[in-house]
């Protein structure tokens, strides 16, 4: 009997708790674009999808697999970063065992920079592919489905004769307009299903977008494995087109621009601005940027377009860990772009890492100043974890000790302690971190003046009791 749905995507039930761990509450449920532009890009060439995102939909292991088995695919796809890689590893010879028949297919970060490693310890997945997957998917599934050997599909890794093997590399994709939009309508109740971080939460409905591909940065601690280190941009008319359409469809009031670093093209940047002030388009949003991207004439185009808050990588507030970490900044760039961006009427977030290698007491506490004694509204804090892809991860022991367990790197469970340190006064720097900055009236006071709305205050109140009780 023919199956009726060629490709099932999937994306594995990963708690908030388990992404974000005691700071769940003020965690966010993103839309996995991944996804959507693979669902697109092989519905565009003819072939019968779904998508089931188990972590906004919040199924459970069981759900998933009797999904699939009502569903009764020809193919499944999961996506995984490193801390879900064994949890997809379960799905997919759970549905095995169901039905031998179906190929399973592994894409996202972790396969891209892992591949080797990955599919010799998982022999439940039958086919991998890595960095960007819209041209192999499809090129895949055409091969599958008629019964042909797939050898010549690119960025495809295969087993062959007991050995794994890539197929041949995978050439980027030169003009990312040529990529149909995100098929958003096969999300379960997306927008409302999906949330944003609570300190880039502004009107609702919400959705995120990514309007560049890859990063010029250098940072140690970034898999690049994905999208390469040279950024491609989507067109300013593609971007507003994707805006057009998620207003008209969708109603969406707020958008967060996911980019590693959304101003790598000032002019790129200011057209965009420009064609949202023109055509008068309803949203407010937010973005990631270095600091070595903004200034005063870039930053009132912004905020004149919407933008109410910006996220910069500050990391550390010690310039020696930032030059370990090969940010290719100065302690005076972020003191520099916080103070432009405030002046400007913008929000700040500060991003930072803790435990780094070469961290000690003295790191920490310049760290703490930082943002005490900086133009910064909000902070986000993550561990310092060496994935498999990045930089760091092959000479990381030089610097300290590597728990190098795939399921425990979420960025939250220490898998790293610098020697000089212990693990548990990691923990209690991360706490001390918390506590210095959010147990201050003035940024109590900010944060409630910030409230868009009954359902924003719900989220901060829950949020605020996650660090409380963290």
């Amino acid at each position: 009997m023919p199956k009726q749905i060629d490709i099932l995507l999937i994306n594995p039930p990963l708690t908030l708790k388990e992404r974000y761990g005691n700071l769940a509450a003020g965690g966010e449920k993103m839309v996995p674009l991944g996804l959507c532009y693979l669902a697109a890009a092989a519905r565009y060439e003819g072939f019968n999808i779904e998508i089931i995102d188990a972590e906004a939909q919040n199924l459970n292991f069981n759900d998933v697999v009797n999904r699939v088995v009502i569903k009764s695919p020809s193919v499944v796809g999961f996506t995984a970063v490193t801390a879900s890689i064994y949890k997809v590893a379960m799905l997919a010879e759970a549905i095995k065992k169901n039905d031998p028949s179906i190929y399973i297919v592994l894409g996202g970060p972790h396969i891209s920079a892992a591949f080797t490693q990955t599919m010799q310890r998982f022999p439940q997945f039958d086919f991998g592919i890595i960095s960007e997957g819209e041209i192999s998917l499809v090129k895949l599934l055409k091969k599958l489905l008629r019964k042909k050997r797939v050898d010549d599909v690119p960025g495809l890794v295969i087993r062959e004769n007991g050995a794994v093997r890539l197929s041949s590399p995978v050439s980027p994709i030169t003009n990312l307009d040529e990529l149909p939009l995100p098929a958003w309508d096969l999300l379960e109740g997306f927008p409302q299903k999906y949330t944003l971080n609570v300190h880039t939460y502004g009107k609702t409905p919400a959705a995120s977008l990514i309007t560049s591909r890859g990063c010029n940065g250098r940072c140690v601690f970034c898999d690049q494995s994905v999208f390469g280190n040279k950024v491609r941009f989507y067109s300013c008319q593609y971007i507003i087109r994707l805006i057009k359409y998620l207003i008209k469809n969708y109603n969406i009031k707020e958008i967060s621009f996911q980019d590693d670093n959304f101003l790598a093209s000032a002019g790129r940047v200011k057209e965009i601005c420009s064609s949202i002030i023109k055509e008068k388009l309803d949203i407010s949003w937010t973005c990631h940027a270095r600091v070595d991207a903004v200034d005063a004439e870039i930053l009132k185009m912004l905020k004149m377009a919407g933008c109410w808050e910006i996220a910069y990588g500050f990391e550390s507030g010690s310039q020696k860990i930032l030059n370990i970490l090969n940010k290719g900044i100065t302690l005076e760039q972020n003191v520099d772009a916080a103070k432009v961006t405030k002046k400007a009427g913008i929000r700040v977030r500060g991003l930072f890492i803790i435990g780094s290698p070469g961290e000690g007491v003295v790191d920490f506490e310049k760290t703490i100043n930082f943002v005490l004694n900086n133009e910064i509204d909000a902070v986000s804090m993550m561990n310092f974890t060496p994935f498999p892809g990045t930089e760091i991860y092959s000479k990381v022991r030089q610097y300290g000790v590597i728990e190098d367990n795939w399921s425990k790197m979420n960025l939250w469970t220490p898998t790293f302690v610098p020697y000089g340190l212990s693990k548990e006064q990691i923990k209690i720097y991360s706490k001390r971190f918390f506590k210095s900055f959010y147990f201050r009236t003035k940024i109590i006071w900010e944060h409630l003046k910030n409230v868009k709305s009954f359902r924003h205050f719900i989220k901060l109140v829950h949020s605020a009791w996650g660090v409380v009780r963290f």
